[in-house]
């Protein structure tokens, strides 16, 4: 593991797509999965969505899906493959995400009231993500009416409700088309 690199996917001919989409397939829960024609549709047409391989030589270890929006990244999925898992992978994938774009990201987290949820929210707060305080709540793909609870974490600084809101509403109108 001396370097990570992390490629955009552009299409479904791109040598990696089979093993990137498997492991979004495996590491997402179905409510929480965009189906994979609208990943297709998105990488094809809309310049602000990417879809990224994390490399290790040639071996595929993770994936980021991303929107690039107006005064910030917005991390849709980060995911390691299943044999990657607890490995570092997570924090060099994310420290090159850092790095490389410069912007503000935010991201979205599950309510920390399970093991894996603080898990998961203790993973993004070492990376100096910050929880922010704010109602939430994530549409499901199959029906944008129908939504659940969710937090918001943005990196490097912790922002205001009025920024919030923004963010949330470009979240909601780009990434969820609604």
């Amino acid at each position: 593991m001396d370097e990570i690199k992390i490629v955009r996917i552009v299409n479904t001919n791109d040598k990696v797509w089979e093993e990137a989409i498997q492991i979004y397939e495996e590491a997402f829960p179905v409510v929480e999965k965009r189906p994979i024609e609208q990943h297709i549709q998105l990488m094809e047409e809309n310049l602000s969505f990417q879809f990224y391989a994390a490399m290790d030589n040639e071996r595929v270890v993770g994936i980021v899906v991303l929107w690039k929006l107006s005064g910030f990244i917005y991390l849709d999925y980060l995911a390691t493959s299943s044999d990657s898992r607890n490995k570092g992978y997570g924090k060099i994938i994310m420290r090159q995400l850092q790095d490389t774009f410069g912007e503000p990201i935010v991201l979205e987290v599950e309510i920390p009231d399970n093991e894996l949820s603080e898990r998961r929210v203790g993973f993004y707060t070492r990376l100096g993500f910050n929880l922010l305080d704010f109602p939430y709540f994530m549409p499901k793909y199959n029906n944008p009416k129908e939504q659940f609870p969710m937090l918001l974490m943005s990196f490097p600084d912790m922002i205001d409700q009025n920024t919030c809101r923004y963010v949330m509403n470009q979240i909601h109108t780009n990434a969820y088309n609604i």
